[in-house]
């Protein structure tokens, strides 16, 4: 289903964008905009803000997307909106579609591991996009998606307990393998294909596909304008609470990761992790690509 452009309050934005996960590698804490009496955000939504923009830099079609089961990745009903191939093709050539996620697209590497949302945005960017003048995808992620993950830093228990989170075709859990041999396997072919699907994807700017973090505080700035209200932007224009100076320093240390994860990558190195003692129980981590 797709969400509204213009409808996030600080909660609902925090919760698919801005939100900062515990990530040791990063050295950053759990961090997030709201307090009480709010409360915290789960953190766990996907979210995807796509811009279809013309040669002239003007906005021929713009939509966000959430994904509300493990059914659905918020690629796939981006993948799937007709309006948008329809809007390709009235703006003409040299168009560029600006998509800006959660978190990077998954890769054989979510809890459903028959799956692929970076192999299918290239394929869909070959097959729809291009044929009808998007002449570039351009992907921001606010969070790498277990790229970063060191298998040598984590414990027996967190692979196995990864290696058993397992979900069906259709949406539906299914169980994992029975043996912990068998998970602990599982997770090392899952974290594998997480490093490999993040190198596809950072290696295909020659066919105009592209993976960056969110990489400055106008990526930040544009996102505000496009997804919140009025009343959320206002107070992010006017940095306060609770978008207040320590949150947007955490997000922006975030950010320095996740982009150093990237670039890891585009030179054939696997980013590394920091800091074995810290690292936390990976399986714990629910969101998908």
């Amino acid at each position: 289903m797709a969400a509204s452009l213009g409808a996030m309050d600080e909660g609902q934005f925090c919760d698919a964008f801005f939100h900062v996960k515990p990530t040791p590698e990063a050295g950053v804490s759990a961090t997030c905009c709201l307090r009480a009496p709010a409360g915290c955000c789960s953190g766990k939504t996907t979210a995807l803000v796509a811009h279809l923009v013309d040669a002239r830099g003007a906005l021929a079609y713009g939509e966000v997307y959430v994904n509300v089961s493990q059914r659905d990745h918020a690629e796939d009903l981006l993948m799937r909106d007709a309006r948008l191939l329809a809007a390709a093709e009235a703006a003409g050539v040299d168009t560029t579609l600006r998509v800006w996620l959660t978190v990077q697209p998954c890769h054989f590497s979510s809890g459903d591991d028959s799956r692929s949302c970076s192999l299918g945005l290239l394929r869909w960017h070959a097959r729809a996009l291009a044929p009808r003048g998007v002449r570039a995808l351009r992907i921001k992620a606010a969070y790498p998606y277990r790229a970063h993950w060191e298998p040598a830093l984590m414990s027996d228990e967190d692979l196995a307990q990864l290696g058993r989170r397992a979900w069906g075709g259709g949406g539906g859990r299914r169980c994992g393998p029975a043996s912990r041999a068998d998970a602990i396997a599982r997770a090392h072919a899952l974290l594998r294909s997480a490093r490999e699907g993040t190198r596809l994807l950072v290696s295909s700017e020659g066919a105009g596909v592209t993976l960056d973090a969110f990489t400055s505080r106008d990526d930040w700035d544009e996102l505000v304008r496009i997804c919140c209200t009025e009343s959320a932007a206002r107070r992010w224009a006017e940095r306060a609470p609770p978008f207040g100076a320590a949150t947007l320093e955490a997000r922006a240390r975030m950010d320095a990761f996740t982009q150093s994860v990237f670039d890891g990558f585009r030179g054939g190195v696997t980013a590394g992790a920091a800091g074995a003692a810290d690292e936390p129980a990976r399986a714990a981590d629910s969101s998908a690509g």
